[in-house]
């Protein structure tokens, strides 16, 4: 038996082989969710209206603007003087709320908001438990 033409047919397999390996390996969805899932800090920010923090008082979790119909979009101690400028500024009211985040469900991403570049934590699939609340303050700009 010549090894030289056998060659080409062990290329063939390992080609093969590895090819379906690669396939199986991007496929594997639990291999993705280990990628993915990142660490948030142990505390983050959200800024509600007033309307949807008294809305929130009869319900479990907190009321949430249309905006976080996808995903619930928060944000880190430091992020939140340029969120107020250009989201709040003209707001007469609204409330900030300090979350633990070890009492939130979902899938987190650290990630740019569409058509941006700074990096946000976004909590997919979850909603904000009042039991995640470590502290509320009504802020009534002058």
């Amino acid at each position: 038996m010549n090894l030289l033409t056998h060659l080409p047919l062990f290329f063939l397999f390992f080609i093969a082989v590895t090819s379906i390996s690669l396939q199986l390996s991007a496929a594997d969805p639990e291999k993705d969710t280990e990628m993915q899932q990142i660490r948030p800090p142990k505390f983050l920010y959200k800024i509600i209206s007033l309307e949807n923090w008294e809305t929130s008082q009869a319900q479990s979790t907190v009321q949430l603007a249309p905006d976080d119909a996808d995903f619930v979009h928060l944000a880190r101690e430091d992020q939140l003087g340029g969120i107020l400028g250009k989201y709040w500024n003209s707001v007469p009211e609204y409330v900030l709320l300090k979350l633990d985040t070890s009492k939130l469900h979902g899938r987190w991403a650290y990630e740019a908001n569409p058509g941006g570049t700074a990096k946000y934590y976004h909590l997919y699939g979850g909603s904000i438990p009042f039991e995640a609340i470590a502290e509320s303050k009504v802020i009534k700009q002058k």
